[in-house]
């Protein structure tokens, strides 16, 4: 939504509920996250952003509700435009509600625009939670990833591929 000539807020929600069933386990997931993006925009050049998120997630089996956390995270945001590319990029920090842990994320992701209709993204994202009173007391993850979608014409589908991998590291002790 426009604020203003440059200024402008986006707002995104999702909620999924998926069920497992099997002989051994049966539970029912719930996931939420809300976010909000205000930012500033030039059409030419960029743009530069805040972003709050809210994630809530549990679990469920027919005893009712046996885990569930929730997370807040507040960062900030940018993209600058050039020659048939974005590049996009996000430092935020994540606090973990009813658990003593924060965390950092950085990514940064090339949109490169092979047409009007194809996308490749290659990314690059690196975490990091810090934990009181726990074993590790650290846990750092990197991901690298690749994505592409093609928009088929006249069609409101699109084809999507995409790949990524994370590798974790535990350190320290309480």
């Amino acid at each position: 939504a426009s604020l203003g000539r440059n200024f402008g807020f986006q707002g995104d929600g999702v909620a999924v509920q998926d069920n497992y069933n099997s002989n051994l386990l049966s539970y029912t997931t719930t996931d939420t996250a809300f976010s909000g993006h205000l930012f500033w925009r030039d059409e030419h050049s960029g743009l530069i952003g805040i972003l709050a998120q809210h994630d809530s997630n549990s679990y469920s089996n027919s005893g009712g509700q046996f885990a569930s956390w929730a997370e807040n995270t507040l960062g900030l945001e940018f993209q600058y435009f050039f020659i048939n590319s974005t590049l996009y990029g996000h430092v935020a920090h994540t606090n973990y509600e009813g658990a003593s842990t924060n965390g950092l994320n950085v990514g940064l992701e090339w949109r490169y625009f092979v047409n009007s209709n194809t996308l490749i993204a290659p990314s690059v994202t690196f975490g990091q939670d810090n934990y009181s009173n726990s074993t590790p007391s650290q846990v750092s993850g990197i991901r690298l990833a690749a994505r592409a979608e093609h928009k088929l014409l006249d069609a409101p589908l699109s084809m999507f591929a995409s790949a990524e991998y994370y590798s974790n590291s535990n350190n320290g002790s309480s």
